[in-house]
């Protein structure tokens, strides 16, 4: 009999990321990341290796530790890629036709976003930070002024700013500075160069009050040498993804408007640039996907994918078509979109996948038993690579879809794990099952690899796992129904899936239920728990408990003002506190374990601690644990000792209350 996954698989595997195709579409870079086995911190490691577009065997071109971002260039010879293999992210140039690394930059700080080439090869552009470091006699003391001061995952801002600098594509020397391109107290991304070499876009916000209020950016435009930026657009809303058109006539960017805010489907839209000798001015951006109910990007959670840039936007070589990936349902596809007067989008992939990369010909995909290989052709074809072979060997739940009438005119889609080893015609009331809940609201579930749910099918639970309304993926009609309503139609929807499954599946024993979610879904699960007895167990990670507290600590919690709760929580007390689990936690009866990061800027520790307080004051049974040093992206991203404790604690915690 097969063997069954384990805590301890998770050293196993190796997840793919960032690939990118030579110029002659003949090699396909890309970045495998995995797990050192016995170290006791981030340990980590990413490589850089290429396969054959046609076909063959992959091939390792670096060594690590932390190498990453591959990008060829123009003429294919060299490819670029950033390591932190001397300590500070630097970038290093590769000679396709082999040979050793070498670097080229040398600064101080390090050079870390993904290495942009100009179209003549001569030149790399890439975005650090600027600003004094703090020597051994400076203060320790922060100060601010502007309200986003502090960002999960990269901690207490230091006042320092990302700029564009531009280095020669030569091996640097070891006195060699970049040229720094822009200045001024804000940041800038993306930057991306003209076809023709004469000018760089990149996307940002001068406006402290904007973007402290709207998280939304602009373009802007500067020559190749640097210089003043020059606007090129004044709208809200997001823009990323920056790419120009092949006769550099216009920009293409993904992003939204912002009339819903966090609820609002992100679009393809285009700008036109103005010729290099025009007078400045701005230009009115052109959505060119309006209707289209998939999302661009993919949005589909897992906790087994690499950390990589968004997959970009492609012109086709006529600038007659865009390509990009969007959301659609439980799936990722790549799509088109012509650019004519009366644009069109057509989808060029289908099936049960997530397609969370492509490039050339080539497009990188996931699914619930893989979580991602390189494939060739858009529709995503002969498999290239094979990084998790030993999966094949393992017993696996599939997870098998369905759909349910959600709480108000729509309907949802959810999905049933069965647990491994289920018999055909197993006895009533058999088994256990968990009802995880996903974050957001604005996330989704879909044909996406879960570690986590694949250990508690071995271990002889079902999972049951949808996406409630508040999920994206399913047009802006279904993701707006959370708005001002957290614990209403989202709640109502989770618990109808939840009877569909037991409808379903009469093998599984109603008082035998669990339920966990985290971030948003660790909301839900102590909304829930304050609102039904029907669970026995619940874990709940990275969670929120009081929504008036939670305004003003989390690091970006106060958008909530606009988008979810009625304005400002001292101008509406009451319509917070009734959309607070912890106002509900003298209804709770189900033992609940506590999980979160200590340094969890996102869903601060803070909420875990009222809860945690407030049940056991009341004399609930809860237990708090607390990772040091974990920030909201643990389960995806920490430290592997804690992560697979993490999994231990939930699994034993569910044994404890709900046994198999």
């Amino acid at each position: 009999m097969p063997d069954r996954i384990t805590t301890d698989d998770l050293y196993r595997f190796r997840w793919l990321s960032d690939p990118q195709a030579c110029p002659d579409g003949q090699t396909i870079a890309f970045v495998v990341t995995h797990i050192m086995r016995g170290e006791r911190d981030r340990a980590y490691r990413s490589e850089i290796w290429s396969v054959p577009a046609a076909g063959g065997a992959p091939r390792q071109l670096t060594a690590g530790p932390r190498d990453r971002h591959p990008r060829w260039s123009p003429d294919g010879r060299t490819l670029a890629f950033v390591s932190g293999r001397g300590g500070d992210d630097q970038i290093y140039a590769l000679p396709a036709a082999g040979g050793e690394a070498r670097p080229l930059t040398v600064r101080t700080g390090g050079a870390g976003s993904p290495p942009v080439w100009s179209p003549d090869g001569a030149t790399l552009l890439f975005t650090a930070k600027v600003g004094p470091l703090p020597g051994p006699d400076d203060s320790d003391v922060r100060v601010y002024t502007r309200i986003k001061y502090k960002m999960d995952g990269q901690g207490f801002f230091d006042n320092r700013y990302r700029q564009i600098f531009a280095t020669p594509a030569t091996p640097a020397a070891p006195e060699a500075s970049p040229a720094q391109l822009t200045t001024g107290d804000w940041d800038k991304a993306e930057p991306a160069w003209s076809p023709d070499g004469s000018r760089i876009v990149f996307a940002g916000n001068p406006d402290p009050e904007s973007s402290d209020i709207e998280g939304g950016a602009d373009l802007f435009l500067i020559p190749a040498a640097g210089g003043a930026p020059e606007r090129l657009t004044n709208c809200p809303g997001p823009k990323s993804n920056l790419a120009w058109s092949p006769d550099g006539r216009f920009i293409a960017y993904a992003g939204h408007d912002n009339h819903l805010h966090g609820a609002s489907d992100v679009g393809i839209w285009t700008v036109a640039a103005p010729p290099a000798a025009a007078a400045p001015g701005l230009a009115q951006p052109r959505l060119l996907t309006p209707g289209l109910t998939a999302t661009a990007g993919n949005h589909i959670g897992s906790d087994s994918r690499a950390e990589a840039p968004a997959a970009p936007l492609a012109w086709s070589g006529d600038g007659g078509e865009i390509r990009f990936l969007a959301t659609t349902g439980g799936t990722t596809h790549l799509f088109a979109v012509t650019t004519g007067e009366v644009p069109a989008v057509r989808q060029l992939s289908e099936g049960r996948r997530n397609l969370f990369a492509f490039t050339g010909d080539a497009v990188a995909a996931g699914e619930a038993l893989n979580p991602g290989d390189l494939y060739a052709g858009p529709a995503g074809g002969r498999r290239l690579t094979d990084l998790n072979p030993w999966l094949r060997e393992l017993a696996l739940s599939t997870p098998e879809p369905f759909t349910f009438p959600g709480s108000g005119d729509w309907t949802c889609e959810g999905w049933i794990m069965p647990p491994v080893g289920l018999q055909p015609g197993a006895a009533p009331r058999s088994h256990p099952a968990v009802l995880e809940i996903h974050g957001g609201p604005h996330g989704a579930y879909g044909e996406a690899f879960f570690h986590e749910f694949q250990l508690l099918a071995a271990a002889g639970y079902a999972v049951i796992f949808c996406n409630p309304c508040g999920s994206v993926g399913y047009g802006e009609t279904f993701t707006k129904q959370v708005a001002f309503d957290w614990g209403g139609h989202d709640y109502r929807d989770i618990m109808a899936c939840l009877d569909h499954a037991l409808a379903r599946c009469p093998w599984i024993d109603p008082d035998r239920l669990g339920v966990t979610g985290g971030s948003y879904g660790g909301y839900m699960t102590n909304w829930i728990v304050g609102h039904t007895d029907r669970f026995k167990a619940a874990v709940t990670d990275r969670s929120t408990s009081n929504r008036m507290s939670h305004w003003g600590t989390g690091d970006v919690a106060f958008h909530h003002a606009d988008t979810d709760f009625h304005g400002f929580p001292f101008d509406n007390p009451d319509n917070y506190l009734r959309h607070s689990p912890i106002m509900y936690v003298r209804n709770v009866h189900t033992p609940i374990l506590i999980m979160a990061g200590e340094s969890d800027l996102r869903c601060n520790i803070q909420q875990s601690e009222e809860w945690f307080v407030a049940l056991r004051r009341l004399g609930k049974t809860a237990e708090f644990v607390r990772f040091p040093g974990e920030s909201h992206g643990m389960s995806r991203g920490g430290q592997p000792r804690h992560r697979i404790e993490r999994l231990a604690r939930q699994l034993a915690w569910f044994d404890r209350y709900i046994p198999r």
